[in-house]
């Protein structure tokens, strides 16, 4: 677990007070927004609200590889999941994984004139002090000190980020236990 100094959680109505601020979007939120008619959530449509309030705030709204990476597995592995393969490599060489990876790409496109893509730019110490087995998976821990390096809030329905030291805007009511 790591320190909960900076741990503000910030509910949809109190997007208003993050004017000035960077937001992060994390993959899950991505999905739900840009994946919005293959990715069916329940909190979907609050995302979608929450991505419009963002808009309208002119908020500067960033995402990096490590995002863009996992939001290509994720929409691929949907789609596989549809799908008769036994494995993502089959599916992927298929023409209706083909298919499926240009929508995918589509997507991205769409996602990449809204959102700002920036690379983490972590340093190797700092990525070397995230290999802690811990409650939190290597990409969220990435992407926790990507919003701790650039003080951006991030954007997420995970709740596994609940105990960490960074900034967050979610819809999910567990975030604020």
């Amino acid at each position: 677990m790591m320190p909960t100094s900076n741990r503000r959680r910030y509910s949809p109505s109190q997007i208003y007070e993050l004017r000035g601020r960077g937001v992060f979007i994390d993959t899950n939120v991505l999905l739900m927004i840009f994946r919005k008619n293959k990715y069916n959530h329940p909190r979907g449509d609050k995302y979608f609200e929450i991505f419009t309030k963002i808009l309208a705030h002119r908020l500067k709204i960033f995402v990096n590889e490590i995002s863009l990476s996992e939001f290509y597995y994720a929409a691929l592995k949907v789609e596989r999941d549809k799908s008769n393969f036994p494995s993502i490599k089959e599916f992927r060489d298929s023409e209706a994984g083909i298919q499926a990876r240009e929508e995918i790409f589509s997507d991205m496109r769409t996602m990449l004139h809204r959102v700002q893509y920036i690379p983490s730019n972590l340093p190797q110490s700092e990525i070397m002090n995230l290999f802690t087995a811990d409650s939190l998976d290597f990409n969220d821990k990435l992407i926790a000190a990507t919003c701790r390096k650039d003080n951006y809030v991030l954007v997420t329905d995970d709740a596994d980020y609940m105990d960490t030291d960074i900034e967050i805007l979610s819809a999910n009511s567990t975030m604020f236990a």
